[in-house]
């Protein structure tokens, strides 16, 4: 009644009679609220200038009297109410639509309400491509080129349009890095693993399996009557067909040492393949500089050509330029498809008379040696950019490491094996900080592990560092293992990219064909030589004598006395080859004295002849130590 009375007086008038303080009606004013704006106020927004309920009751109902409003809905209330009022019309809508499609099937309307998919005239379908291999069918990796694909396909297509789009995606222009399209056998599989049928749709397939999501496979097989595998060298439009490089890999009992490729050669086969051969006196002569340098005698037939000469390509090689040289031979991709016969040019201008497997693993070695030059790392590197390296010449790079791989089982260590995994599989799987501590330098790397273990109050050092690898943000004990880790992948992979894309379609596609990422790092410890492993190589022909015993221990006590360097220098004076990618290591015995004295290195049969006129340790350490000091070693076949 209070209310209704009070509605011909001012809004002012009213909240005098309420009781309102009189700064807060001049509040309201200063705010610019009148009967209209008060209306649209929620409660709590109303409450800050009255906080008396009866007081804004009454204050809402008189200004609703004023303005003609019959509610205050807040804006929740609103939203709610417009919701409500959509989800009626959508519902009045479908009503309407039924009724006026009295001509369609009763049943297909049921079917068809909340089955969106039902509508749909595509389907997803998702590919994945299975290779044989090692006697089961294996998933192929999507580094490799396979991986899982999904697209749209009509829900009517039939097996042959689904084969069509499985090869689209997997032997791209018919080539894949595994071979041709045409090399292999085929099956599409459904999720089950079994092949599906030819009058079966990609609707049938969904109806069969009810998955949310349809998945099959391109299987894969080499063919039968195939007796190699055509690998496709990526790094060009032709293809070319290498034999398996890793057939023999894990398996020395299937070569013979007159094969045109040999990866390693077993102990038997070495004993008896040289009992038709002729041992040669050994020669030491005398350098230019005075240094003794040792003739490398290797074996030859009595009679007939040397072996397969008719088959190998002969190129030469000049110490003095063997990057150059090897870039040049390799520039060509059909090398890869030769076999070789290497012949080196010393540094005096003169041709080394030495050939054979031997003679190759030298020069591989002294190629990976003078690469060096081309690389930044202590322990392990990685090559740089060079302005007078293009494409082409990286990629004949990459086919000297391939070459040396397959036909030798040269693998050169020295490279960063995180550049090196990167280039083969595009894929980092190992560490990449313990990959870049052999990279820094010894310094460098005996503070930041300092560091990772405790963090310095001093960093004057690990700043110094970390400033010089460019780093960004300042080292702390939270974030040290991130900034080193995010250098390294700077370092390691991003600096030398265009190297790893000049590489990786050269020997991805031959090395990561069987070879996966664990073996791959395995590959860093199975080849490094160390005491145990070399002075377990040492093999004898023969019942020993007792000098030769004592010849054998002073060849064990050498070794164990070197220091890793050496010991790489002494298994290339052995084998050709700086690490181990020989199956044994071969001890003979002669009489030889006087100036003529010397041990004698066939590295086409990694053996090793000792005189046994030593008269001790001393003398016989001395004398080998002049030889591996001089790192000239000449080949000879007299």
């Amino acid at each position: 009644m209070e209310a209704t009375n009070s509605k011909a007086k001012s809004l002012t008038e009213v909240l005098v009679d309420r009781g309102v303080p009189d700064e807060t009606i001049e509040e309201l004013k200063k705010e610019k609220l009148d009967e209209t704006t008060l209306c649209l106020m929620s409660d709590d927004e109303l409450k800050k200038y009255l906080p008396s309920a009866g007081d804004r009751l009454f204050i809402k109902s008189y200004c609703s009297s004023i303005s003609g409003s019959q509610q205050f809905p807040a804006d929740d209330a609103r939203r709610r109410k417009d919701n409500l009022l959509s989800k009626l019309r959508k519902k009045l809508g479908m009503k309407r639509d039924r009724h006026d499609s009295s001509d369609e099937d009763e049943s297909t309307h049921k079917k068809l309400t909340g089955n969106k998919n039902a509508e749909k005239k595509e389907r997803k379908v998702q590919f994945g491509w299975l290779h044989y291999s090692e006697g089961r069918y294996k998933q192929v990796r999507i580094q490799n080129g396979g991986g899982t694909r999904l697209m749209s396909i009509q829900k009517d297509a039939k097996k042959d349009l689904l084969m069509q789009e499985a090869l689209k995606l997997f032997f791209p222009g018919g080539k894949s890095c595994k071979g041709r399209d045409s090399s292999f056998d085929m099956m599409l599989l459904n999720v089950s693993k079994q092949e599906v049928g030819s009058d079966e749709t990609v609707a049938d397939l969904y109806n069969t399996f009810k998955t949310p999501l349809l998945r099959l496979y391109l299987a894969t097989k080499w063919k039968v009557e195939s007796t190699e595998h055509e690998i496709v060298d990526l790094s060009s439009g032709d293809s070319e067909s290498f034999i398996d490089p890793f057939e023999n890999f894990e398996s020395f009992d299937d070569l013979n040492v007159a094969s045109e490729i040999e990866i390693g050669t077993s102990a038997s086969i070495i004993h008896e393949a040289c009992e038709d051969y002729t041992w040669n006196e050994p020669l030491v002569v005398q350098g230019d500089s005075g240094t003794p340098t040792i003739q490398f005698n290797t074996v030859q037939r009595d009679s007939g050509p040397p072996l397969n000469s008719t088959l190998r390509e002969q190129v030469i090689i000049r110490r003095s330029n063997v990057v150059e040289d090897f870039i040049q031979i390799c520039l060509d991709p059909n090398i890869m498809s030769k076999a070789l016969d290497v012949r080196m040019i010393h540094m005096n201008g003169d041709v080394e008379v030495g050939e054979g497997d031997g003679v190759f693993r030298d020069a591989l070695t002294e190629f990976w040696w003078a690469f060096s030059r081309y690389t930044n790392g202590n322990v392990y590197k990685v090559p740089i950019i060079r302005h007078d390296f293009g494409k082409e010449k990286w990629e004949a790079i990459a086919r000297i490491l391939l070459k040396g791989f397959k036909d030798t089982g040269y693998f050169p260590i020295m490279m960063a094996p995180a550049f090196m995994e990167e280039c083969i599989f595009g894929i980092q799987s190992g560490d990449i900080l313990e990959s870049f501590m052999h990279y820094v330098s010894d310094f460098e790397r005996d503070v930041l592990q300092k560091a990772l273990a405790d963090f310095p109050e001093d960093t004057d050092e690990l700043l110094d560092i970390m400033d010089g690898y460019e780093c960004k943000q300042i080292p702390k004990p939270e974030n040290l293992v991130r900034l080193l880790q995010e250098i390294a992948h700077k370092e390691l992979i991003q600096k030398p990219m265009f190297i790893v894309d000049c590489w990786r379609p050269v020997i991805a596609p031959i090395i990561c064909h069987d070879l996966d990422q664990k073996r791959f790092w395995s590959l860093y410890t199975d080849l490094a030589p160390t005491v145990k492993k070399v002075t377990g190589l040492i093999k004898t022909h023969t019942e020993l004598s007792g000098t030769e015993k004592v010849m054998l221990g002073y060849v064990k006590k050498y070794i164990r006395s070197l220091s890793v360097q050496d010991l790489q220098l002494f298994l290339r004076f052995c084998t050709g080859s700086d690490i181990l990618i020989c199956p044994s290591l071969y001890i003979t015995f002669n009489q030889q004295d006087g100036f003529g004295r010397s041990p004698v290195a066939h590295t086409c049969t990694t053996t090793v002849e000792i005189p046994t006129t030593y008269e001790s340790f001393a003398e016989f350490k001395n004398e080998f130590d002049e030889i591996l000091k001089s790192n000239v070693w000449i080949m000879d076949m007299k």
